[in-house]
């Protein structure tokens, strides 16, 4: 670059100094070095479009911050281009985190683009990352500078200044616990701290920011999510926060357990109850749509699904149309019996008659029917109408297992008068010895015991 100044001094010999620069504008790789090579390029020879091919190699080829902004000076005054000068910007917020980063790049974009949507954005961002009281007085100062006619933004500034001057000990400590918060939840509690400490919504918003950030980076689990969600929501009430989380949360759910416990989380702890309603909703909507596409749906389920949206929401019609569909889809005996104690409880008469009805039916073994029929009673099915069905099962139920359906009467409803007419009737039938020892053991065992 020497040789090129000389060249034009003694000689004035354009065509050769340009030939010397181009060159080396081939030749060099190291940004500042391009910089400066495309300022004296304009400097000496005036030659803006030579000086345009090399600022885009600087710009490609810098990293970090200072290399990026040193760049704004040959492009804002050697070229005048706003647009190369816009994406440097863009880079160097890429690299900026600290509260002074932020502010540089925000008075920059200011005086350089003109572009107040964006200097608010990096203001607003450098107030929530300022360290020291110091950053923060800098940061007020800008914004009274550049957003003159923003008095509410302005106020806010102030209202941050005069807590941290008179709780600076406190901030330095939290300060100290933020650089040994590691894991989300730490983050999210000692948001909760500074809230009840120092009820300063920008810097618990601030360590909220970064557990979210931390979330999803690391697979956003709904299980994590929820502390996070609680938090937001009740420090900070901000409810598209809230929702932005929770759709995170709710994509990342691979199974029922996962579900339920975050639409209810959504019902039990959201201040705003519209919004708890319908987030849990949509929620159990994603669940339904996914149990629909799957490549072989099951009864089940949609049983359960039917149940949380009852209990959770209070939908009965929504719920009764899930039970509708488990019924189309059909199952085993206990899958019935879900079924016939959903439309119990949802007072679906005919579906919970027609469900427990098939349930009993498709018993093939009085084990089975023990079970089914303890089901439906914990179920709130009418105690009489179970009796009614266990009564019925006899006559479907193979010679051999007849016995065990007697000893169920005790087991199941302690009616000893049923049970002695049971075993009277078994008595009755069987004319081997064998059989009619097996009768008098089980009638000791469970008739005439103490304990039944």
């Amino acid at each position: 670059m020497g040789l090129a100044g000389t060249v034009l001094e003694e000689l004035g010999d354009r065509e050769h100094a340009a030939g010397i620069y181009g060159r080396a504008l081939d030749r060099l790789v190291n940004p500042a070095d391009l910089a400066r090579l495309a300022d004296q390029i304009v400097k000496r020879l005036d030659d803006r479009g030579r000086a345009s091919n090399a600022l885009p190699k600087v710009y490609e080829r810098a990293t970090g911050l200072d290399p990026l902004l040193n760049l704004l000076d040959p492009v804002i005054t050697a070229l005048g281009d706003p647009v190369l000068a816009r994406r440097i910007l863009d880079k160097a917020r890429e690299s900026a985190e600290r509260a002074p980063e932020l502010l540089d790049i925000a008075q920059r974009v200011f005086e350089l683009l003109d572009d107040a949507p964006l200097a608010r954005e990096l203001l607003e961002a450098a107030s929530e990352r300022a360290t020291s009281l110091g950053e923060l007085k800098a940061i007020s100062e800008a914004v009274a500078k550049c957003f003159t006619d923003d008095s509410e933004w302005r106020a806010r500034l102030a209202e941050m200044l005069a807590r941290r001057e008179a709780n600076e000990a406190k901030y330095v400590s939290f300060q100290r616990r933020e650089q040994d918060a590691v894991g989300i939840l730490d983050q999210v509690r000692l948001a909760e701290s500074v809230m009840a400490e120092l009820d300063d919504p920008s810097y618990a918003r601030k360590l909220l920011g970064n557990a979210e950030q931390q979330w999803r980076e690391s697979g956003c689990d709904p299980s994590e999510a929820q502390r996070l969600i609680a938090t937001v929501d009740r420090q900070i009430g901000d409810r598209a926060w809230v929702e932005r989380l929770f759709d995170a949360a709710s994509a990342a759910c691979d199974h029922f357990a996962r579900i339920q416990s975050l639409a209810r989380l959504l019902v039990a702890t959201l201040g705003d109850r519209q919004q708890a309603g319908a987030l849990a909703r949509r929620c159990y909507e994603r669940w339904q749509r996914s149990l629909e596409d799957a490549p072989a749906p099951h009864a089940y389920d949609f049983t359960k699904l039917a149940r949380v949206v009852d209990r959770d929401l209070g939908d009965r019609e929504w719920a009764a149309m899930l039970l509708e569909k488990a019924a189309e889809l059909g199952g085993d005996c206990y899958v019935r019996a879900e079924i016939g104690t959903g439309a119990e409880r949802l007072g679906l008469s005919e579906l919970a008659t027609r469900a427990c009805g098939l349930a009993v039916e498709l018993c093939d073994d009085p084990r089975r029917l023990a079970q089914v029929a303890r089901r439906l009673e914990q179920g709130a099915v009418d105690r009489d109408r179970v009796r009614a069905l266990y009564a019925e099962a006899e006559a479907r139920l193979a010679p051999d297992s007849k016995l065990a359906w007697a000893e169920g009467i005790l087991d199941l409803f302690g009616d000893r008068e049923w049970a002695a007419r049971a075993y009277r009737k078994l008595e009755a039938g069987s004319a081997a010895e064998a059989d009619r020892a097996r009768l008098r053991d089980s009638r000791r065992t469970h008739l005439e015991s103490r304990f039944y």
